[in-house]
């Protein structure tokens, strides 16, 4: 008897726009020195080609500039589940701004995170921190009004840094 296996790409859920992205949506994204992304097309949101690399228990800097009074989320499927859960959300807040707003910080790679590749998803949505129930919409695969999200590789390879004791872990 022989035996055949196969393997299946994840299938990742996407989160809905019902009134779409123009002026509400990811305009760029800085993901520390490996990725400097700036958007081209708001409903293309596979950018998984491009890889933002870390080291283990690193403090990960990003820039994420959205749209009109939009949020800004950052999740990573830590356990590559081929979903998000509320403990893989690194980053969420809502200041948004007219005609966009730059937000900064630093995402913690948690510790005990196993080298490999990991899904990281951006939401830029309207009136949202994309995490925190509203009128708006929330959560990684939420139904929003206006908005897009943007999907990346993060590649967390070996190491010979010093944690950083600042950075969010969630």
């Amino acid at each position: 008897i022989a035996l055949i296996s196969f393997s299946v790409d994840a299938q990742y859920c996407s989160p809905t726009f019902s009134s779409g992205c123009a002026g509400w949506q990811v305009i760029s994204a800085t993901i520390g020195s490996s990725v400097d992304w700036t958007s081209s097309d708001c409903y293309n949101s596979d950018q998984t080609a491009m890889i933002a690399e870390a080291d283990p228990m690193d403090s990960l800097p990003m820039t994420v500039t959205t749209g009109i009074w939009c949020g800004c989320s950052v999740w990573v499927d830590w356990d590559n589940s081929s979903s998000f859960e509320d403990s893989e959300n690194l980053h969420h807040q809502y200041i948004g701004g007219d005609p966009s707003f730059t937000y900064s910080f630093n995402i913690g790679i948690p510790p005990g995170t196993a080298l490999g590749q990991y899904r990281m998803r951006i939401i830029g949505a309207w009136g949202s921190d994309g995490y925190s129930e509203g009128d708006n919409g929330f959560g990684p695969c939420g139904s929003y009004q206006y908005g897009s999200f943007d999907d990346f590789t993060l590649d967390v390879t070996t190491t010979t840094s010093v944690p950083d004791l600042d950075a969010d872990y969630a």
